[in-house]
C-alpha cells in the first residue's frame, strides 16, 4: 500500500519501535530504479532520496512525500501512426516507456505535474495532478 503525503509533512517514525536507527548503506531503489540513492537503516527501513520513498522494515505500508513535481519518463520518438515527428514529440513532451506512451500536462510555469499514459491495448489513466488546462497549453 502507498500513501501520498502533500511537501513538507515530516513523517515521525520515533514511535514505530522506541529506538533510534542508523545507517547501515546505500542500496538501489526499486520505486525509481536509483543504483545508491536509496538508504537502508538498522531496523531494516529505507528512505530513498531521489524518490522520497519511504518503506518500514516490515514492508506494510509505503509513504511516498509528493512535492507537485513529476519528472519525465522515457523518451520523444517518433509515432509513424499518428504521423508524429520525434520533434513534435518532444516539443508537446509525448514520451514512450516501453509499451507506455506518457502525454504530459504542464503547470502555467511549464513545470510538468501529470500525465495521460497509454498502454498498448489502449487502455487510458492519469499519473499525478490535473490543472484543468489542454493538452500542450503550456505551450501558448
Amino acid at each position: 500500500m502507498t500513501n501520498i503525503l502533500p511537501l513538507g509533512v515530516i513523517l515521525d517514525r520515533s514511535h514505530l519501535n522506541g529506538s533510534s536507527n542508523e545507517f547501515v548503506r546505500h542500496v538501489n531503489c526499486e520505486d525509481c530504479g536509483s543504483s545508491d540513492g536509496n538508504s537502508l537503516y538498522t531496523d531494516g527501513h529505507t528512505y530513498c532520496f531521489v524518490c522520497h520513498t519511504w518503506k518500514p522494515g516490515n514492508g506494510s505500508t509505503t509513504f511516498t512525500v509528493s512535492n507537485n513535481r513529476m519528472s519525465y519518463t522515457g523518451f520523444a520518438s517518433r509515432l509513424p501512426k499518428r504521423n508524429l515527428s520525434e520533434e513534435t514529440c518532444e516539443k508537446y513532451k509525448i514520451y514512450q516507456d516501453g509499451n507506455i506512451l506518457r502525454m504530459y500536462y504542464h503547470d502555467s510555469s511549464g513545470a510538468p505535474i501529470g500525465a495521460k499514459v497509454k498502454t498498448k491495448n489502449k487502455v487510458f489513466s492519469y499519473e499525478g495532478e490535473s490543472n484543468g488546462n489542454f493538452f500542450g497549453q503550456h505551450l501558448y
